[in-house]
């Protein structure tokens, strides 16, 4: 576990979780994600990836009232 929580997650190929995702070159990403900088994924590997990982959007926030989280 890191700063940020679980790893879990970030265990696709070769991916060193040692390595912050930001000092991850462009090529090392792509390579790592397995897919292509021109065309990117295919629909059946981008529909699989959808069912295993879930949608790539983030959580709600809490509502706040006057500063305070509810």
């Amino acid at each position: 576990m890191d700063l940020f929580g679980s790893t879990d997650w970030l265990n696709i190929g070769d991916i060193n979780v040692n390595n912050p995702w930001f000092n991850i070159s462009t090529a090392g990403v792509i390579n790592n994600l397995q897919t292509t900088k021109s065309s990117g994924l295919c629909s059946a590997e981008a529909a699989s990836r959808l069912e295993h990982y879930g949608e790539n959007a983030l959580k709600e926030a809490p509502m706040k009232l006057c500063g305070y989280c509810i």
